[in-house]
């Protein structure tokens, strides 16, 4: 059986890339061939590209872009290699959404997910995520996929609920996702876990790089930098007496150490050899989590409207005490019961490759 996996493996994003890694290893480890498709969407791609000098009234501000944009480069680079080494992808890229046309006649599944892959701010309403190229309705299937937002836009829904009912088997990641399916098409949709906890530490232990020669630290990792999280992680260093690291592409933080360019196995080595961990990060939770790391979550504002993730994380694992208000949080020297966690890891482990193996063992009839 030939499977094909569609989801974000080009984003300069950690999680984008490992949860890419873990989907296509655990349908594999069930005795299945498959394909992450390599397809350029143009919106994500854009993403990533310079922006012309024109569009900055500012030289300096256009300078500082540019900076940055080299560092980014050079952390791409480290993220290709690891496209190269641990992803199975398709012979060619595929550029436009017709191109996709196809791959119909050379897989026998497709999976979209997981990741925000159902979300129209991100792809710019390319359904090639919600599987639009390909004819055969018992092909589609989703792993794990994730909207990024509370409700379809009113001009979109009949887009959603077409293709949405094409699929043969939908599953979600969040349960608001699972409500949106619901709503539009009234079809069984469980919550499944996050591919990257399909996989077991120990599997996470061989992908990890090699030891980066830091010892008892806190481990900074945020998507988006703001008081209330740089006061708390100042606050957890004194109250323990640990340095603190930060994956940090801007500017540098005094009395930190600041790594840049990191690539997708030393992030997971950082995770790894780390004795705390803050982050404002879905993947860095979930990681954090499956290592069995002490951690603390501080959710995005909510106009970002992606903290129904870490909602749908602190209910299953019962973990709202970990969660930093107001900067701040009392139980910094709390230590959390993971095997109390791990049980429920396992069974969720288990119910969510249940499903993953009802898709992959579909006989499309």
């Amino acid at each position: 059986m030939k499977t094909a996996t569609l989801t974000f493996h080009r984003a300069l994003n950690y999680g984008a890339v490992l949860q890419a890694y873990a989907l296509q290893k655990a349908i594999e480890d069930l005795g299945h061939d498959n394909t992450i498709i390599d397809y350029r969407c143009k919106a994500i791609e854009n993403f990533y590209k310079p922006v012309r000098f024109y569009k900055f009234r500012n030289p300096i501000a256009y300078l500082k872009y540019r900076k940055n944009y080299k560092k980014n480069s050079e952390k791409r680079k480290k993220f290709e290699e690891f496209i190269m080494s641990y992803l199975k992808i398709t012979p060619k890229p595929y550029k436009t959404q017709n191109s996709l046309l196809e791959l119909n006649n050379l897989y026998d599944k497709f999976i979209c997910g997981s990741d925000q892959v159902w979300n129209h701010n991100i792809t710019k309403n390319d359904f090639s995520y919600l599987l639009e190229f390909v004819y055969d309705m018992k092909k589609k299937y989703s792993y794990a996929a994730s909207f990024g937002f509370e409700e379809v836009k009113s001009e979109l829904l009949l887009d959603y609920r077409n293709l949405l009912n094409e699929f043969n088997m939908i599953s979600v990641r969040e349960r608001k996702g699972q409500n949106i399916v619901k709503k539009l098409i009234t079809a069984d949709c469980p919550v499944v876990l996050d591919p990257t906890l399909l996989l077991s530490n120990t599997e996470w232990k061989k992908v990890a790089g090699c030891d980066l020669k830091f010892k008892n630290y806190i481990l900074l990792y945020i998507l988006m930098e703001t008081e209330t999280i740089f006061s708390f992680v100042n606050y957890l260093s004194k109250a323990i007496g640990l340095q603190i690291i930060y994956i940090n592409m801007s500017e540098e933080k005094p009395g930190m150490i600041n790594l840049r360019n990191i690539g997708p196995t030393e992030w997971l080595s950082l995770i790894m050899n780390a004795d705390y961990i803050v982050t404002n990060s879905y993947h860095g939770t979930i990681f954090s989590l499956n290592l069995n790391k002490n951690f603390f979550v501080e959710l995005l504002p909510s106009y970002i409207g992606v903290n129904e993730r870490f909602e749908t994380i602190f209910d299953t694992f019962c973990l709202h005490d970990r969660q930093i208000i107001e900067g701040q949080n009392e139980n910094i020297f709390k230590p959390i019961d993971y095997s109390r966690i791990n049980n429920i890891i396992e069974q969720e482990r288990e119910m969510s490759m249940t499903f993953l193996r009802r898709i992959v063992d579909d006989k499309n009839e």
